[in-house]
C-alpha cells in the first residue's frame, strides 16, 4: 500500500470519510495500467469456470459509485488481482482478440490461448503437444474448443450490435446545446453585419472603400476588418461543428452498426477456415502458430464503446466538451476578438474625429 493511501485511510478511521481523497483514488484506479488492461480484455475472454467469477466482478466493482477509502482500496486490490490471474490465464477467445490484448497478455499465437481441459488450465499447446494424447482425442478436443469460441464470438457480436442500435435510437434526436455560445454567435453576427454594412454604405468610409485615408487609417480599418471577417468565420465554423456533432454521432454510429453486422459473415468466413486448419493441424502433436491477430474480427469495429455511448446519450454538451474543450475554448477567444473589432470599427471613426 502506498503511503498516501495509508495516510488516507488512517485519516478517514480517525476522522471519516474525505470524498475529496477518495475521488482522487478512484481517478487513479481509472487510469490505472491494470484497470485499462483489464478494461479492455473483459468482452474478449473465453467464459471459463476459471474465469467466470471475473467478469462478474468486474462488472459489479461500479467503481464510481465508491464512497470510502476502504472500498477504493479494496477495488484497487480487485483489479490487480484480475490483472494478476489474466496474466497467468489468458483465457481470450481468439475471434474477439484485439491488438492491445496480444501485447497485454502475450496471446500473439492461438497455441498461446489457455483452456480448460479436464478441469485443469493450460495453455492449448500444452495439450495440443502432449505425445501421450491419440489424434482422434485430440482432434476432438479441439474441435470442441473452437467451436465454443465461435459460439461465444457469434453471442458477443451479437449483442454489441444490439447495444448500439438501442443507443442508435437514443442518439439520433440529441442535440449539443449550449445558450451561451449561441448567444455569442447571434451577438457577433449582428455586429459583424453592422459593421460590414457601415464600411461598405456609409459617408464616413468612403475615404476608406477609395483608399484616400491616411496611411495609419487605411492600415487600422483594414486590419480591423480582416480580424472581424477571420474571426467571424473561425466562430461559424465552431458554431456549425457544435451544432452538427449529434448528426455527426448518429451518422458514426449508423456506420458502426454496419460495420458490426457485418463482422457476422466475417466470423462465418473466417470460422470455417480457422477450424478447419486448426482440426488438419491437430492431427501430429504441434503447437498452434496460427496468429490470433489473423484471427481476430473486431479491431477497428468498435469506435465506440458502451461506456462512451452511455456519457454522451444523457449529457450532450458535458461530453462534447470533454471530448472538444479546446474548440471551445477558440469559440470563445475569437468570439472576443471579433467583437473588439467589430466594435472598434463602428466607434473609430468617431474617435478619430475628434
Amino acid at each position: 500500500m502506498k503511503q498516501f493511501d495509508k495516510t488516507a485511510l488512517l485519516f478517514e478511521i480517525l476522522l471519516g470519510s474525505d470524498m475529496f481523497l477518495v475521488n482522487r483514488k478512484i481517478e487513479e484506479i481509472h487510469s490505472s495500467i491494470e484497470y485499462n488492461r483489464v478494461c479492455s480484455c473483459i468482452p474478449s475472454i473465453s467464459k471459463t469456470q476459471t474465469l467466470k467469477d471475473i467478469v462478474d466482478q468486474f462488472e459489479a466493482l461500479d467503481i464510481y459509485g465508491i464512497l470510502s477509502m476502504t472500498r477504493a482500496l479494496e477495488v484497487e486490490r480487485q483489479i490487480n488481482e484480475m490483472d494478476r490471474r489474466l496474466s497467468a490465464f489468458p483465457s481470450i477467445n481468439p475471434y474477439l482478440v484485439e491488438p492491445e490484448q496480444v501485447k497485454n497478455y502475450s496471446v500473439s499465437t492461438v497455441g498461446n490461448v489457455n483452456v480448460e481441459i479436464s478441469a485443469q488450465g493450460m495453455k492449448l499447446n500444452e495439450f495440443t503437444t502432449h505425445t501421450g494424447v491419440l489424434p482422434s482425442h485430440r482432434k476432438k478436443i479441439v474441435k470442441l474448443k473452437a467451436f465454443n469460441w465461435y459460439k461465444e464470438a457469434k453471442a458477443s457480436i451479437a449483442e454489441m450490435i444490439e447495444t448500439s442500435k438501442l443507443f442508435l435510437t437514443k442518439i439520433r434526436k440529441s442535440r449539443v446545446r449550449y445558450k451561451s455560445l449561441t448567444a455569442q454567435y447571434l451577438v457577433l453576427t449582428l455586429i459583424t453585419v453592422a459593421a460590414v454594412v457601415y464600411l461598405s454604405f456609409f459617408p464616413e468610409t468612403l475615404l476608406w472603400r477609395t483608399n484616400s485615408f491616411g496611411d495609419y487609417r487605411q492600415l487600422i480599418f483594414t486590419a480591423l476588418g480582416g480580424a472581424m471577417i477571420f474571426s467571424y468565420l473561425i466562430v461559424s465554423l465552431l458554431h456549425i461543428d457544435y451544432q452538427t456533432f449529434g448528426f455527426r454521432m448518429a451518422s458514426k454510429v449508423r456506420q458502426q452498426v454496419v460495420r458490426q453486422e457485418s463482422l457476422i459473415t466475417q466470423l462465418d468466413n473466417k470460422s470455417e477456415k480457422f477450424e478447419r486448419e486448426l482440426v488438419d493441424m491437430a492431427g501430429k502433436p504441434r503447437k498452434m502458430n496460427i496468429a490470433t491477430t489473423s484471427v481476430g474480427v473486431i479491431n477497428e469495429y468498435r469506435k465506440f464503446n458502451a461506456t462512451d455511448l452511455l456519457d454522451y446519450v444523457y449529457c450532450e454538451s458535458e461530453y462534447y466538451h470533454n471530448k472538444h474543450s479546446k474548440k471551445l475554448l477558440f469559440h470563445n477567444i475569437f468570439f472576443v476578438l471579433g467583437f473588439i473589432a467589430s466594435a472598434a470599427i463602428l466607434l473609430l471613426q468617431t474617435v478619430l474625429a475628434l
